[in-house]
Parts: C-alpha cells; sequence; structure tokens
C-alpha cells in the first residue's frame, strides 16, 4: 500500500501526548499504595463498577460527566465533553431492566444542548444510543436517537424501537464521542409510548440522584459469594483519572476505599486512549493506526501511569478485546463521510505496516517491510516475512515492557495483568493478534499473565473440553519465571442458545487452574451468577461459585508457593508452533517433516502431549523450550520436549548439560530441522543427542514389537513412524514398527535421552470424533488411543523409574483428573475431579517418604456445597495408596501433612 502520513509527524504527536500525560502523572503528587487482600489464591467477579461507583443511577460513558444547573426543566442536566478522536467521548450511561413477555414498542427520547460539536449532520456520534439484550440472549445494538451537530440550544430527539423479539435489558447511553464538541442532556425517556419511563433519575435532579440500595446490595453479595476481588473496567481517557483542575477522580477514590473498608482489591482494565480526530484525508492527524509502536500506544501506556496513581490492586496492560489487528479500525471508519478516508482503511492490512513500524523494521532488518495483503497470512516462505514476524513480538514485548514500567513508576505495589481475551491458547496463532506470551512473560516483567479460556465460546477449534482451561493455566504459568497467573472463567452460559454448563465444569475448572498456577481467579459475570443476564442459570451459578470460593477461602492457607510433587516438565515450543504454520501456506515446504496441510499440526502434537500427562495423572510443570533455564529444571528427574521442530542451539546444548547431570529427557517425534528463528539448520540440530546418525525421511504405518516385557498393544493399531531411519551404535532400541526403530534410549552422561519417532504425539488419541462445532452439547476428550497411551506408560515409566504417576486409571476409560503438589510448607496437595456424570472407581498413590498417612480437606459436589472430608491411606510399597470412588461430578482438594 501507497505510504500515507509522515512517520516525523506521528513522533512529534507522541512526545506531545507523552510530556502533556507526563506532566499530569507527576502533578498527582504522591504515590499510591495498592491494597490486595491477603491470601496467595484472590477471589473475585467482573461486574459493572457504575453502582459502586456512583452510588447513582447513572453511571458514566468514557471520560463521564457532570451534573450542571443548565437545565431544560427542573434544576439540572448531565454536561459532557469530548476531544475528538478515536476512543475519546463523554456521557451518561444506565443499565435498564424491561423484561418484556412478548415484543412490544419502547419509544426513547431526550432533549440535548450543544456546544461546538463538530459536524454537519446528524449521526450516532452525538445521540442517544441503545444496545438491546433480548429474552433469549441475542443482542440488537446502536439503535439512536441522533442530535444535529454545532452550537444550538435544547433540541428534541425521539427514535420507536419496534423489534420482532421481545427485550430483557437495555445499555442506555448519552453521548458525545469521537468528535470535539460538548452537550448537556436532560430529561431522557426509555419506556412503552405512554407509559412509564423505565430510566431512573431521567431529568438528573439533586434530591433523586442516589441509590445506595444497589450498592450495599451488591457489596453483600459479594461478600455472600467470598468474593475478596473486583474487576471492572473504567475509562482510558486522561481527564477521567486527572480534572482540569489538577484534581483526582473523587468517586474512583471513594469507590476504592469503601471496596477496601470491605477486604476487597479492585482490578481494573482501562478504555482505548482518546486519540486526535480527523475530518477528512487532507487532515492532518490522518490517518490513525492502533499501533503499539505510535502515539496509540504511547497513550495507552501514559494512561496507565496515570490509572496506576490510585489505590488498584492490579491493572490490565493491554485494553480488553485488544489484539494487534486492524479488524476494530476498519470497521470504526467503513461509514466516514470521506470516501477516500473509507477507501484507505479498507485496503489497510490487518497487520501493521504504518510509517513507525516501516522504520523500525528497516532499522533492525535493513530491508523495507515484505507486502502485507488483507489476511493474517503470508504471501511467502521467505525471510523478509519470518523477520516480519519477529517485528511483531519485538514491538508487542517492548510496548507492555514500557506499559509496566509506567504502571510501577506511579504505584511499586500494584499488579500487573493482561486479560488478552482473543489470544486463548487454543488459537495457538501467535502472530496474529502478535503476542508471544512466554517473550512478555519473560522479557515485560509482567506480574500476571491472564487470559479466559471460556469452555464453550472458543470450541470452534474443537478444543474446548474442561482441558482447555487447565491447559491455559499451565501456558500462562509457563510464559513467566514468577511461575503464577490469572484465570478468567464463565459461570454459566454465556448465551441462551447454549447449552446450560454442568456445575464440575464451574468449580471444577476454577479448582483445576488454581492447581497449574493460578492465584488470581475472577468470574464472568456479576449479572450472569445473579441472575439478571438473559441466559443466566443462576440457581447453579450462584451455589457453585460461592461453594468453590468457600472452599478456596478455607483452603487458602495451605496453597501457597504450590508446585507439582516429583512432576515432568513439559518443555512447550512456542516456535515450533509458529514456524510449523508459517512453512505450511500457501503450500507444504519441503521442510516440515509429516505429510499432509495441517497449519496447526505443530501445536496439536504438542497440546496432545500435555493432555496425555494431565489424563494420565503426571503431576506436570509446563515451560517454554525458548526461555526454560537449567536452574528452573533443577528439581525434574523427568523433563519431555514434545515437538522440538524448531530449536536453538543453545537450547540443545541446556538439554545436553541437564541431560549428562541425570535427567531423563523423553523427546517426542522431532529432531529440530529449524533454528527458533525459522532458518534450516545445515544439520538438524538433535541428531547427536537423539542418537541417530542422519535426519529421518518419509512415514510408514505399521504394528508395532517391543523388544522388551511388553505392554498389551492393540494388534490392530498403527503407528505412523518415520521410514528410513539410521540410529547410533550406542543407542537401545525397545520399539520397532516393521523392524523399523520406533523408540530408543541413549545413555547422555549420568541420565539418558529417549526418542519417540514419527507421530506420537498427533497420533497419541484414537480419533476426533468428538471435536463438533456445537454449543448445544458437551464436548468430551478424545479418547487415549489404547496402544500409544501405553507406549507412552512405557517410556514415562522407564524415564521415572516408576515414579510419575499417582493415578492408577480406572479399568474403563473415564474422565478423571488426579494430580500432586507441594507447597511452601512441605505439605502435599491433592486434586482429585471426576469430570463423568457417573460414579469412577480409581487408585490414588502419593509418596509415603516424609509424610503421615492422612489426607484431609474438602470436597465439593454438583450442588455446589462443601464438606469436610479425611481419607485414611494404605502403604504400598514407597507410596501411599487407596482406591477411591469419586461421586458423579464430584472433586476433592486434599492435604497431607509431612511428619
Amino acid at each position: 500500500m501507497e505510504d500515507v502520513g509522515d512517520a516525523g509527524q506521528i513522533h512529534r504527536v507522541v512526545i506531545s501526548m507523552r510530556a502533556m500525560l507526563l506532566f499530569c502523572a507527576l502533578a498527582l503528587g504522591c504515590r499510591a499504595m495498592a491494597y490486595v487482600p491477603d491470601c496467595n489464591v484472590t477471589r473475585g467477579i467482573y461486574l459493572s463498577a457504575a453502582p459502586l461507583l456512583h452510588s447513582g443511577y447513572w453511571g458514566p460513558y468514557q471520560s463521564g460527566f457532570e451534573f450542571s444547573d443548565v437545565a431544560h426543566s427542573g434544576a439540572a442536566s448531565a454536561y459532557c465533553s469530548s476531544v475528538g478522536g478515536t476512543g475519546s467521548g463523554g456521557g451518561v450511561s444506565q443499565q435498564v431492566a424491561v423484561n418484556q413477555q412478548e415484543a412490544a414498542p419502547l419509544k426513547v427520547s431526550g432533549w440535548s444542548r450543544a456546544v461546538e460539536v463538530e459536524g454537519q449532520n446528524r449521526e450516532y456520534r452525538y445521540s442517544i444510543y441503545l444496545d438491546i439484550r433480548h429474552t433469549d440472549g441475542t443482542g440488537t445494538y446502536g439503535i439512536q436517537a441522533q442530535f444535529s451537530p454545532g452550537t444550538h440550544d435544547w433540541e428534541y430527539s425521539e427514535t420507536m424501537v419496534e423489534l420482532e423479539k421481545p427485550i430483557a435489558s437495555v445499555s442506555f447511553f448519552a453521548f458525545v464521542r469521537e468528535k470535539p464538541g460538548a452537550a448537556y442532556f436532560d430529561d431522557l425517556f426509555l419506556g412503552p409510548p405512554g407509559g412509564e419511563n423505565l430510566l431512573k433519575n431521567a431529568g438528573f435532579e439533586p434530591d433523586d440522584r442516589q441509590d445506595t440500595l444497589t450498592r450495599d446490595r451488591t457489596y453483600t453479595t459479594l461478600a455472600d459469594l467470598n468474593v475478596n476481588a473486583i474487576h471492572t473496567y473504567l475509562s482510558g481517557s486522561p481527564d477521567y483519572w486527572r480534572k482540569a483542575d489538577g484534581s483526582r477522580n473523587a468517586n474512583v477514590e471513594r469507590f476504592l476505599q469503601t471496596a477496601r473498608g470491605k477486604g476487597m482489591g479492585v482490578w481494573l482494565t482501562l478504555g482505548h486512549p482518546p486519540m486526535p480526530g480527523f475530518k477528512d484525508a487532507d487532515d492532518p492527524n490522518f490517518p490513525v493506526y492502533e499501533c503499539v509502536n505510535g502515539p496509540w500506544g504511547q497513550a495507552w501506556t501514559e494512561g496507565l501511569r496515570l490509572a496506576a496513581a490510585y489505590d488498584l490492586a492490579g491493572i490490565s496492560l493491554v485494553p480488553d478485546e485488544y489484539n494487534w489487528l486492524y479488524g476494530r479500525l476498519r470497521q470504526g471508519y467503513e461509514k466516514h463521510a470521506d470516501p477516500r478516508v473509507v477507501e484507505f482503511y479498507a485496503k489497510l492490512p490487518p497487520m501493521c505496516d504504518c510509517p513507525i513500524c516501516r522504520q523500525q523494521y528497516r532499522a533492525a532488518f535493513g530491508r523495507d517491510i515484505p507486502e502485507l495483503d488483507t489476511s493474517t497470512w503470508f504471501a511467502a516462505q521467505t525471510e523478509p516475512y519470518l523477520d516480519y514476524l519477529q517485528h511483531r513480538y519485538d514491538s508487542t514485548t517492548a510496548w507492555m515492557k514500557r506499559s509496566a514500567d509506567a504502571v510501577k513508576s506511579a504505584n511499586p505495589s500494584v499488579r500487573t495483568d493482561s486479560l488478552i481475551c482473543v489470544t486463548p491458547i487454543c488459537s495457538d496463532f501467535w502472530w496474529g493478534p502478535g503476542v508471544a506470551w512466554d517473550r512478555v512473560g519473560y522479557e515485560a516483567d509482567i506480574d500476571f499473565p491472564t487470559t479466559d479460556p471460556y469452555i464453550q465460546l472458543h470450541n470452534y477449534l474443537g478444543d474446548s473440553t474442561h482441558w482447555y482451561v487447565t491447559e491455559t493455566a499451565a501456558h500462562l504459568t509457563g510464559s513467566t519465571p514468577k511461575r503464577q497467573c490469572g484465570i478468567v472463567l464463565e459461570a454459566s452460559r454465556l448465551r441462551k442458545e447454549f447449552r446450560p454448563l454442568d456445575p464440575v465444569e464451574v468449580y471444577g475448572s476454577a479448582l483445576s487452574a488454581v492447581c497449574h498456577g493460578a492465584k488470581e481467579l475472577a468470574w464472568w459475570h456479576y449479572t450472569h451468577i445473579t441472575g439478571t443476564g438473559a441466559a443466566a442459570n443462576p440457581e447453579l451459578s450462584y451455589a457453585c461459585v460461592k461453594g468453590v470460593y468457600e472452599l478456596l477461602e478455607q483452603a487458602d492457607g495451605w496453597l501457597g508457593g504450590l508446585q507439582p510433587h516429583g512432576g515432568v516438565a513439559y518443555l512447550h515450543s512456542r516456535a515450533s508452533d509458529d514456524l510449523w504454520r508459517f512453512y505450511s501456506q500457501p503450500e507444504p515446504n519441503a521442510l516440515l517433516t509429516h505429510s499432509g496441510q495441517n497449519e496447526r499440526y505443530a501445536a496439536v502434537a504438542q497440546r496432545e502431549m500435555l493432555y496425555y500427562l494431565f489424563r494420565r495423572g503426571v503431576p506436570t510443570d509446563l515451560y517454554y523450550l525458548e526461555q526454560v533455564t537449567e536452574r528452573q529444571l533443577a528439581d525434574y528427574r523427568v523433563i519431555m520436549v514434545p515437538f522440538p521442530f524448531a530449536i536453538s542451539a543453545d537450547r540443545v546444548a541446556l538439554l545436553k548439560r541437564v541431560a549428562e547431570s541425570g535427567k531423563r529427557i523423553v523427546v517426542v517425534s522431532e529432531f529440530g530441522t529449524l533454528d527458533a528463528t525459522g532458518r534450516p539448520h545445515p544439520t538438524p540440530a538433535l541428531l547427536e543427542l537423539l542418537g541417530l546418525k542422519s535426519a529421518p525421511s518419509g512415514e510408514v504405518a505399521d504394528s508395532l514389537s517391543i523388544d522388551m516385557s511388553p505392554p498389551k498393544i492393540p494388534d490392530d493399531e498403527q503407528f505412523t513412524v518415520y521410514a528410513d531411519v539410521d540410529v547410533t551404535e550406542d543407542a537401545r532400541v525397545v520399539a520397532r514398527a516393521n523392524e523399523i526403530p520406533a523408540v530408543w534410549s541413549r545413555q547422555v552422561g549420568k541420565g539418558a535421552v529417549y526418542f519417540m519417532s514419527g507421530s506420537f504425539g498427533y497420533d497419541s488419541v484414537a480419533n476426533r470424533d468428538n471435536q463438533e462445532r456445537t454449543h448445544d452439547r458437551r464436548i468430551v476428550p478424545d479418547p487415549i488411543a489404547l496402544g500409544h497411551g501405553r507406549v507412552l506408560d512405557m517410556v514415562l515409566t522407564m524415564a521415572s523409574d516408576g515414579s510419575a504417576f499417582v493415578l492408577e486409571p480406572p479399568e474403563e476409560p473415564a474422565d478423571v483428573e488426579v494430580t500432586c503438589l507441594r507447597n511452601a510448607g512441605g505439605d502435599l496437595v491433592v486434586l482429585a475431579i471426576n469430570w463423568e456424570n457417573e460414579p469412577v472407581e480409581c487408585t490414588l498413590q502419593v509418596p509415603a517418604e516424609g509424610h503421615k498417612s492422612t489426607l484431609w480437606g474438602y470436597r465439593i459436589g454438583p450442588d455446589g456445597g462443601v464438606a469436610k472430608l479425611s481419607i485414611e491411606m494404605a502403604p504400598a510399597y514407597t507410596s501411599w495408596s487407596k482406591e477411591l470412588t469419586l461421586g458423579p461430578q464430584e472433586a476433592y482438594l486434599l492435604r497431607m501433612l509431612p511428619k
């Protein structure tokens, strides 16, 4: 695309904006002290802050409003203003329950007085604006009663709302947004024509503004749910946090003080920052980019600095639903009055090539950014595109580092989080949103990487079983050396057409996340849990959230410093995910080691190995191969490397050193074809370590024969292995397919390396028939292929000397989760969950050495009820053992004390 805009002009805007916001931050004159509840796991919930923030019926839109004595009738109105540009605005908001039984008309109307509102015609940016939620959970958005721009006295506007579906609730707004100007609003109306006004305090009169009942009821409900963390959204406008007269936002300060007095911390996500507006393509402010390297990214970072000067517990380093793609930006300008603006944004690539990005790319790589088209795929498998991928990760990591530094400079004790809603691990499409979690965690110094692995909303890829929550928690924990994360969960179905969640999907997901590193939990959303959401199942949601938070509150004292006991270190390769995808499009490259055009092959292969460990009761810690240190691996006997298609030379050296020191390394499928930047190694990097004379090639499918006491493998089960394999003389082959070595081990120093050739990871499930794109029934995990599972069991048993497993699985396959952890005090902590709707019998095995024989703690069942529980274990070799019968959807969280 053509080079539109001047990079120097953009830098000047950045500098002036930074100076303005930095002055505001310094003018605050004091440092805030974050209030974080004293616990190991915070128990949070998302809600609208309006009833808590204002103790009034009206909440703010963007930078908000002020009460004014300039009135259409009575004594008051609401005054708001907008500086103009993307993300700017001011106005009022109110959530209105309508609860129609049948579809019926509504009237929306009101009066407004304008002061220099930019524009020529009426439009949505100066209007009364409705977003409607229907009783079936669907929505109708953007209904408007518009006002004339310019400067004028009181003007009336009215719209009739006539829809085919009954209305459950309305989000009511009156605002000026994305254009300069100010306005007064008064005598607003929403209700049946000729009927009752459903708005509260519609005339903004001073004797009818307070709504302490809603505030007090909300706090009472939060306390009953055992909540100690409020998660909410507030404006990203600088003048929301620092007024023109230099004063702070008294409503926010009062809200934080009240919450603290009730033992609740407040976690915040800001709205998008306001950006300079433009009239047309000739305006010097045109074009605007939402680029992390440009004015938008700088404005966001400085907005964080201002907000962090308040007594917040935590703050997100990214806007809600943000990703570094331009679909939102293109949509925002598709109806602009200037056709040149419309055309420019219609042709804008989804991935950024703004003037600043072009400058930075050229400075880093010595060439121009390659041509980007309107998709998120690259046009060619060439080095410029590999470098562009690196540029995206460099940019977002540096931006989040700047943001974290800005927050800590204003408030060193506030927690930095990241609600990256659009990059759940199920997408495994890292370069689209532009976020490499492991780089953010290790380089940006974020405290709690956070996302929302909703079971129901992300099954478009077929992997939204309950294990998706566990997998995401493990990935987030592994992405930071701080070994902790935040997880946001759904407490009920989010849309009425979805099936209701099973109780265990609520409390079981929370417990599993905590046992895989989540130290911050939050539910979406208060309205779903309390029954005001159209799709809510409040009795179930409320009971399950209350129950699991009661359990976690009671157990909190022994949840500090949890880490898998005697577990496996699993080294996920994000580079292999990326680069397999890169070389699979537009046509599969010869560098790919497995046939077929599946851009997710590497991601799925790694996921299946992780799920195998979870499902077989192997305590597991996930690290990223690209980041893990030798010190972090010191306490693990077994290390699994599930798919090292891409690996750097220093990572190969690290694996060799830890093997020589006595570790057992299990490598699956790959032998290091590429380096971590996507360039082929002259010779695959892992050949020597794995005991290979040359790179394997080709594939063959056959039955497997075991060269030792074999596990029972079905005769008809096929194993896909490399067809041409030449192992070194010191390799000990333990399994073959048609005489071709398939599994072997090799002594390396004091330790050993095990290699499972071919497609063991990807093929470890018998089929993927369960992966349906549906929301009307629960997706169950794919069945583990019996033979593949037993071979994996055999290898892991050899590598761990039989100590890897804490679960002896049921005779009939069942969806059971068991893991064993050690806390900071040396206690063993055991989690057991039956995800099935029928009772399941299984055997629990925990280490006996140094521990008493009694497990005690808590159980939670489908009614959300929590009860104390004690289990006496029996000796079995070097373990304590117990046959358990877990009731339907029953979960245990138990503790075993040291002797």
